[in-house]
């Protein structure tokens, strides 16, 4: 038999388990529903969820410069790439964004990344995939005049930066109930609110509209695949097959099939 990646295997017998799935499924002490069950939790329930939303609405308010700093890995720039789209198109913000060189820069912001970022007037920094460790260079922001907006999935400090918000599943303190997001599938929360703040009537076209940039770097950088993951790269790659974005346009027509699972991602 040939399998639908072009590999040829030798079956040693032709009998197979009536209901090999549920086997399989039995096995793993896992339910069927598991296959096809939709979980999206509420992204109220993220720590300081609701100052990172005011913080946004004062900048489309002021019509104040708002740059995103991400990170160099896929998972940072599928954030920043979905947080920047998100911003410029449905909130018409005046936003760009700096990512570190993975050489030069390494991880984190650095303070000289703060200073660069202020040159051109920017009054709001939101980080994405990083800064929860990052206080000495949110304080110079701040010294500088800048607020800023840390988004992250990373492990946290004993001691959180003073800034605006800090919007990360793994705080002690937050309530969110699964603790596995990437730091793409935090944005993507971070877009769910926002998106029932200021038109909750289109939410849940929005966050199909970027679900496959999300589930890019939640599966490159290796979540575990349940919960609100799976759902994250099960939409994804529904979305992938008629996505708007050219990236996804080109890797489809590329791959000359349908983007099937998470390995083709």
């Amino acid at each position: 038999m040939q399998t639908i990646k072009g590999k040829r295997l030798e079956l040693l017998h032709n009998t197979h388990p009536e209901n090999l799935t549920e086997l399989l499924l039995s096995l793993r002490d896992v339910e069927r529903g598991f296959l096809v069950s939709e979980i999206i939790h509420d992204p109220l329930l993220l720590p300081d969820i609701q100052k990172a939303i005011e913080r946004i609405a004062q900048a489309r308010s002021l019509k104040e410069r708002v740059m995103i700093f991400g990170d160099y890995d896929v998972d940072g720039i599928s954030s920043t790439a979905a947080l920047f789209l998100f911003l410029r198109d449905e909130l018409g913000l005046d936003v760009s964004y700096r990512l570190p060189h993975r050489v030069h820069d390494g991880y984190g912001i650095k303070s000289y990344h703060m200073d660069e970022i202020a040159k051109p007037g920017t009054k709001l920094v939101v980080t994405v995939d990083c800064g929860t460790k990052d206080a000495v260079p949110i304080e110079h922001a701040r010294a500088l005049g800048m607020d800023v907006i840390v988004t992250d999935h990373h492990s946290c400090p004993e001691i959180l930066p003073q800034c605006v918000a800090v919007v990360n599943p793994q705080r002690s303190d937050s309530l969110y109930p699964f603790r596995g997001l990437s730091g793409s599938g935090v944005v993507w929360k971070y877009i769910h609110a926002l998106s029932d703040f200021f038109f909750p009537e289109k939410t849940q076209t929005i966050l199909q509209k970027y679900v496959d940039i999300v589930s890019l770097g939640t599966v490159a950088d290796c979540m575990p695949m349940i919960d609100e993951n799976r759902t994250i790269v099960r939409r994804g790659i529904l979305q992938s097959q008629q996505s708007h974005h050219p990236f996804f346009q080109t890797f489809v027509n590329t791959l000359r099939r349908p983007i099937l699972t998470e390995e083709d991602i």
